[in-house]
Parts: structure tokens; sequence; C-alpha cells
């Protein structure tokens, strides 16, 4: 919901200054309760910003991060 509305946000803006018509690509990443790094947050971030940009224009993606056998 938050990418959702963070995106509805850059186009309400987008349109005050001239209908600019901008949008944005966003990877997201999701913890629970795990302790990772920022190096392990920031690789899953920009998979799912890659994976964002492949589905074309102002689109997202949320991945969750997973330590251990199923590490992402």
């Amino acid at each position: 919901q938050k990418c959702f509305r963070l995106q509805q946000e850059v186009k309400a803006l987008s349109n005050e200054h001239g209908n600019i018509n901008m949008t944005i690509s966003i990877g997201a990443a999701i913890v629970k309760e795990q302790k990772v790094s920022f190096d392990q947050m920031y690789g899953v971030a920009d998979n799912s910003l890659y994976k964002a940009k492949t589905r074309g224009r102002g689109k997202f993606t949320v991945s969750h991060v997973q330590i251990g056998e199923d590490e992402i």
C-alpha cells in the first residue's frame, strides 16, 4: 500500500506542475524479525527494482528478505 500511495503522490505532484506525467518505479524489500546487513537489504531491494522496471513504467515490486536455505 505504501508503494502505491507513493506513486499516487508523485502523479498528483506532477499534475500540479503542468501535467508533466511523471511516474516512478519502486523496488522494496521487507524483512521480518531477522538481522540482515545493509548490503543484503540493498541487494534484495535492487533486484526488486530491476523486476519492477522490466514490467514497464510506473510499477513496483516488493520482495521478502530470506536468510538461510531460501536466501534471495
